[in-house]
């Protein structure tokens, strides 16, 4: 009955629009989920934004400034709420040549007034917005709603009133505040690290607020500037020198501009531009350079300004497509950064750099990779050589004390108390004969260093036994007890390994696919079944107490008889 074919009783249109639906409803719930939690605010904004084009509402410029600045920060953390309220607030309203009147949302805003009211009526009304950035505020939602309002003003009386004081850092890697960074970095000021530097900042905040955002711009394109010696202005965050006929640009133009970011030198006559003519920092801060559409000449004087372009930050707008150089005047031209700039450089000096380097690089990276890899095989080989530089030598083993010392995970609660609870009641205190136990949580002699204390349990034990989990068999103490182990077969010629496989665990080792083959006994396996487990702990009775070498296999043991005899 159970082969008899069913599919005929099961109506197949059914079942598969049944599972359209039910895919389907997942998938938009899903969806309307995530996008409600991400997206949240953002629609709430176009939402009030929708309402009032609904209601005929315009755009309107702000009446007088009330107040200097509108602050907005995370009014839910005590900390920040008690900075702003007992330390901003003083600086710039109290204190000063000039007050600034704040307008603050846990002093000035009027209860019982919807949120985006208040935060319309505060932007409107201030000639700039602080945002005092936290990380946790720069998550919210109330952060989002400001920012777009704050830019509503931009569009509505192109007005810039946005300013940035990052108390915390936050949005590391926003587009946005990577953009005005270049645009009008002063805009955006950071809490010093030191107390030192404190006078300055409060003195550079009342600055940024008392200035327009406009101010930090500088345009001087299409002027037909033939000649630029130097620039002045200390506070210059972008400077525009785009379609002019400058042709040279005087060595440390940009001395006295530490601040400037973005500097247009596209379309213009500039042939050469020297390493020094853009210092390095802190004379020089660039994080934008424009110099397409310029006849520059593929020689090696173009050299000094390709190395420094490989030195600095800076990024160049088209540097692989469209900033060109030229051989002659007629020429046909070429990518500046292509240019075969070999015959200027010292092949000597560059093939001995080179080589030096590839050395120092292999090196580093061989010892790395050896020291992560072969740490505990290091380990143990250093011992060893210490050992015989002392002139030590193998030696038999003192009579033993314990008949198995088992090594296994101490750091592993669950393995711990199934040795100490399990195993041990099982062999000590069970069965016919007592075998007495070497167990690391219970014998072992705080202080003493961990190579003594193994080598010291398996040269006092008849067997070493390994109770091998799957964390255990990675660790540097398994693989250090193993080579200990061993040596008593390479000093002593007494094979004293035992495998208690309570896990799988090694399972492509060929050590063990070894060991099944010439000593399979001496690998015992915990039970699937807790039917099995009396069978299994009188199994690993009879393992623990007879020698290893007779438990050998035939083929192994042929072998052996045969070696003796030849020799």
């Amino acid at each position: 009955m159970i082969l008899f074919d069913f599919d005929q009783c099961v109506n197949d249109t059914l079942a598969l629009l049944i599972s359209i639906l039910t895919s389907t409803f997942i998938i938009v719930t899903t969806s309307m989920a995530t996008v409600a939690h991400i997206f949240y605010w953002d629609a709430s904004y176009v939402l009030h934004y929708l309402k009032a084009k609904w209601k005929g509402y315009g755009s309107s410029a702000s009446p007088g400034s009330v107040y200097d600045v509108f602050v907005t920060y995370d009014t839910k953390d005590p900390w920040v709420s008690e900075w702003v309220l007992e330390k901003l607030r003083v600086k710039l309203e109290d204190e000063g040549d000039k007050a600034l009147p704040l307008c603050l949302e846990e002093r000035d805003w009027p209860p019982g007034t919807p949120l985006i009211d208040n935060l319309t009526h505060s932007i409107r009304c201030s000639r700039k917005t602080l945002f005092v950035l936290t990380q946790a505020y720069a998550k919210t939602g109330v952060f989002r709603l400001a920012m777009y309002l704050a830019h509503q003003r931009l569009l509505d009386e192109n007005l810039d009133v946005i300013l940035v004081l990052m108390l915390e850092p936050a949005l590391q890697h926003s587009h946005f505040l990577r953009l005005r960074r270049r645009l009008c970095g002063e805009s955006i000021v950071e809490w010093p690290r030191t107390a030192a530097a404190e006078p300055w900042f409060w003195q550079n905040l009342r600055n940024v607020v008392r200035v327009d955002n406009q101010t930090m711009y500088t345009n001087l394109s299409y002027n037909k500037l033939a000649v630029v010696k130097t620039c002045i202005s200390r506070s210059l965050k972008l400077l525009n020198l785009a379609h002019n006929q400058i042709a040279q640009l005087s060595n440390g133009f940009l001395q006295d501009a530490p601040s400037l970011k973005i500097l247009f030198l596209n379309d213009n006559k500039l042939a050469v531009i020297n390493q020094t003519t853009f210092l390095t920092k802190p004379y020089n801060n660039l994080e934008t350079l424009s110099l397409h559409n310029n006849p520059f000449q593929c020689s090696c004087d173009a050299l000094d300004f390709i190395l420094w372009i490989e030195d600095s930050n800076v990024t160049i707008p088209g540097l692989a497509t469209y900033v060109d150089c030229y051989t002659s005047v007629n020429s046909k031209p070429q990518v500046m950064i292509l240019f075969d700039f070999d015959q200027c450089v010292n092949d000597t000096l560059a093939l001995l750099i080179s080589i030096l380097t590839s050395t120092f690089i292999i090196v580093t990276t061989s010892m790395a990779t050896v020291a992560h890899i072969f740490y505990w095989d290091a380990s143990y080989v250093l011992h060893y050589l210490k050992a015989k530089w002392k002139g030590y030598g193998s030696s038999a083993s003192p009579g033993s004390v314990y008949d198995v010392f088992v090594t296994y995970d101490t750091k592993d609660p669950w393995v711990s108390e199934w040795v100490l609870e399990k195993l041990r009641v099982k062999l000590e205190d069970e069965g016919d004969k007592a075998l007495p136990l070497c167990l690391e949580e219970r014998d072992w002699p705080p202080g003493t260093p961990l190579i003594d204390n193994l080598t010291h349990s398996i040269r006092c034990s008849r067997k070493t036994l390994f109770v091998l989990t799957q964390a255990y068999a990675k660790t540097g103490v398994f693989r250090l007890t193993m080579y200990l182990a061993h040596q008593r077969l390479l000093d002593e010629n007494l094979d004293v390994i035992l495998v208690l496989m309570l896990e799988p665990a090694l399972q492509h080792s060929h050590f063990l696919r070894l060991r099944r083959r010439l000593c399979g006994e001496s690998i015992v396996e915990w039970p699937r079944t807790a039917a099995a487990e009396p069978w299994f702990w009188q199994n690993l009775r009879n393992v623990v107490r007879v020698d290893n070498q007779t438990m050998y296999t035939s083929t192994y043991s042929q072998y052996f008889t045969g070696s003796q005899e030849r020799e």
